[in-house]
């Protein structure tokens, strides 16, 4: 059983209200002459997490009038989102969020940013190289190894109940990409995991391009050159829903574990919660944090946030579901 959180996660009618006495708070002060705003620029949205980031921050800010929240996203371009960071700095924004394509190239206006007065809090992993404010990240090697977990678990319970020496198994990863920092620290982490059990072996490795038909096509890749697969773990929970669909006939045979955790359709809370996946891992979206960072400085000039939050992920398996609707996901760390 999960141990009880100590603190669930801010509901989003609690978020709304704090930004909104943020928002009058500054208004009644005075914000600074020629500064306001917040603006967000995202890599890419090739991700449905990264889509999912977007709508989650438009929702938490946008309906702030104080806020005049802003959104762009590069399309995996760092060139483009230097022209973006440009158009941003324009505006004299009060604060900005970014998930660098390339933290080296931005670093210039990343400090430019900053002496302009505005507060820069980095997403992601590749933010840690950039000189922002804060950053908040997810630790891709964390989401990884606990899918690996949830894998060699899963092996060794059905190796006791079949009274065999030891747990067996073959497994099929489906990568978002091919060489992304998330991609390469899931796989390290992922294959870490499974190093614990000698007798489980990665079969097959390929991506699917983060889309629910490219987890079906590389399912149906692996089935076909490798006749049996035992467990599936997918970078994102479309391509396991993919994935599923390949399986067919031999879907119960099949351990099928997804990333991103989210409620809504086709979201992995959401197709844990049905049957559909067996498992998912709860990568956090960063931005909600971000919108608190946003709503705290607004309410207290004061305020400056630590140099880097870690926010952690956690499984997610039927067993969780009444816990996490009890609880929230998981705390937020302190500001």
């Amino acid at each position: 059983m999960i141990p009880a959180l100590p603190r669930a996660r801010l509901p989003l009618a609690g978020l709304l209200l704090l930004l909104t006495l943020a928002a009058c708070k500054e208004a009644d002060q005075g914000a600074p002459a020629g500064v306001k705003g917040v603006a967000y620029l995202a890599a890419d949205e090739g991700a449905p997490h990264e889509v999912m980031r977007r709508l989650a921050l438009a929702r938490m800010l946008g309906g702030d009038r104080e806020a005049g929240l802003s959104l762009a996203h590069a399309g995996g371009s760092a060139a483009r989102q230097m022209d973006q960071m440009l158009d941003a700095l324009k505006k004299k924004p009060a604060f900005v969020i970014v998930s660098p394509v390339d933290a080296a190239m931005l670093t210039p206006l990343v400090l430019e940013a900053r002496k302009n007065g505005a507060l820069v809090i980095g997403i992601g992993e590749n933010a840690r190289q950039a000189p922002c404010d804060t950053v908040l990240w997810c630790d891709p090697q964390k989401l990884g190894r606990l899918a690996g977990e949830v894998a060699v678990r899963a092996l060794k319970r059905r190796a006791e109940a079949e009274s065999a020496d030891e747990a067996r198994g073959r497994v099929l990863q489906i990568r978002g990409d091919e060489n992304s920092a998330r991609c390469t620290g899931m796989d390290a982490g992922f294959q870490a995991a499974l190093k614990e059990a000698p007798g489980v072996v990665l079969v097959h490795d390929a991506p699917g391009f983060w889309t629910r038909e490219g987890g079906e096509a590389r399912a149906r890749d692996a089935l076909r050159i490798q006749r049996v697969v035992d467990v599936i773990y997918a970078h994102n929970d479309l391509m396991a829903l993919g994935a599923v669909e390949a399986l067919g006939g031999s879907r119960d045979d099949v351990l099928v574990i997804g990333t991103d955790g989210l409620a809504g359709k086709n979201g992995g809370y959401t197709l844990v919660n049905e049957g559909v996946l067996d498992a998912t891992i709860y990568q956090p979206l960063l931005v909600d944090f971000a919108a608190l960072i946003v709503a705290k400085k607004m309410q207290d000039p004061a305020f400056e946030p630590r140099k880097e939050y870690e926010l952690v992920p956690r499984s997610v398996m039927p067993r969780d579901l009444d816990d996490i609707r009890l609880k929230g996901m998981m705390p937020y760390p302190d500001l």
